[in-house]
């Protein structure tokens, strides 16, 4: 009886501890949590990181609608990277860059003297330079990223479109691209976009985004297979010629290796013998003194 009536006492406490700490700490439901996850993301959103807050001010400078040749092959470049950018917006981010650097030379000038002012006058004139030798310089990467793998890319096209012209071009090219390199993932992946409205028009895209003579040939010929044109033998003939480059390429890079690594060893001899020519002549001169 006693056991039973402890039981029902401790049952009793219990329940009246949880009954209390439930009105003193409430639960958070779930439409709470929902609104916190709101909450944080809107502050995060909100949150403006630094090449964020550079690109507010650049758009605020003044600046002409200018639609000369170098502002119109500027908008091209923007275009081939689908950078969320325009030519006014990378004028701006020039602007503010020779305007910080010029300042800067111009204090530390009248500090430390004509000098250092010539040399930020340069800096300045590199920064100026910098947003556009940057873009230039993804391109050059991309180019030379797609001339190296769209050869592989196309061998695999080959042996599926040479059997039927009714192969999904866009499934073919994902699931290539998930062992890909970087820079050629995230060109096809604009192609991939681009696909959605039809794997012709992502072709035709390609080819106006990335005017390289391989691109060319690679989008006309699938194109004229994929509207179902009997081109194998052109498809053949292609795929042989990529084949030669990689060959070459493959035997360029194999001799540029070789002559990497006898440099390597002709520098680690001469190393050596200087080494050893330093410790005899040292030995010399320490016995000499001991003499």
């Amino acid at each position: 009886m006693e056991i039973v009536l402890i039981m029902f006492i401790i049952v009793c406490f219990f329940i009246l501890s949880k009954s209390l700490l439930t009105k003193l700490i409430k639960p958070v439901t779930n439409k709470q949590k929902e609104r916190i996850k709101n909450d944080e993301f809107y502050k995060n959103a909100q949150k403006k990181t630094f090449k964020d807050k550079v690109k507010d001010l650049a758009n605020k400078l003044p600046s002409k609608e200018l639609l000369d040749d170098k502002t119109l092959e500027l908008n091209k470049k923007i275009d081939r990277l689908q950078l969320e950018t325009n030519a006014k917006e990378v004028r701006g981010i020039q602007t503010l860059y020779f305007l910080a650097v010029f300042a800067v030379s111009c204090v530390l000038g009248i500090m430390f003297g004509i000098s250092i002012f010539m040399i930020g006058i340069v800096l300045a004139i590199i920064t100026w330079n910098y947003p556009i030798a940057k873009i230039d310089s993804e391109i050059k990467k991309r180019n030379k990223a797609v001339e190296a793998e769209l050869p592989k890319l196309f061998s695999v096209l080959y042996y599926v479109y040479k059997r039927t012209p009714n192969s999904s071009l866009k499934e073919k090219v994902q699931n290539y691209i998930k062992t890909s390199g970087d820079l050629f993932y995230k060109e096809m992946m604009i192609f991939i976009n681009d696909s959605r409205s039809g794997e012709v028009y992502a072709l035709k895209q390609f080819k106006r985004r990335v005017p390289i003579p391989v691109v060319m040939r690679f989008c006309d010929i699938m194109e004229n297979r994929i509207v179902g044109y009997d081109n194998v033998n052109v498809m053949q003939n292609f795929k042989i010629e990529l084949d030669q480059k990689m060959i070459l390429k493959s035997e360029e890079l194999i001799k540029e290796t070789d002559k990497k690594i006898n440099a390597i060893i002709q520098g680690s001899v001469w190393v050596s013998l200087f080494l050893i020519m330093t410790v005899f002549f040292i030995a010399q001169i320490m016995s000499a003194f001991n003499s």
